[in-house]
C-alpha cells in the first residue's frame, strides 16, 4: 500500500516537471506562452526609469527586449544616465 502511494506521488511530480519544461522559452529565458506575454509600453518604461532614478526622461528607444531610457538626474551635479527597462517585467537596470 505504501509503495503504491509513493509511486503515485512520484508519478505526479514527474508529470508536473514534464509539463513545466515542455513550455516554450522566450529569448530572455522566461517560460510560458510566449504569445500571451504582455509587454510594457514606452510610456510605462519612461515612468519606471523616472521613478527608479528620480530624474526627467529625455529619450526612450526600443532595442530588442529592452527599452533604453536616457534620464537627466535632478539636484546638484545633474548628469545624463542611460538605464535599461525590460519589456516584459519592467525591471530597471543600469
Amino acid at each position: 500500500m505504501y509503495a503504491r502511494i509513493s509511486g503515485l506521488v512520484l508519478y505526479a511530480l514527474l508529470a508536473g516537471a514534464l509539463a513545466a519544461f515542455s513550455q516554450p522559452v522566450s529569448a530572455d529565458g522566461h517560460r510560458g506562452n510566449i504569445a500571451a506575454q504582455t509587454e510594457i509600453s514606452a510610456d510605462q518604461a519612461a515612468a519606471a526609469a523616472s521613478q527608479a532614478t528620480g530624474g526627467r526622461v529625455l529619450k526612450v528607444e526600443r532595442v530588442g527586449n529592452r527599452f533604453r531610457v536616457r534620464v537627466l538626474t535632478e539636484g546638484e551635479g545633474q548628469r545624463i544616465r542611460t538605464v535599461s527597462v525590460d519589456v516584459f517585467t519592467g525591471r530597471v537596470s543600469d
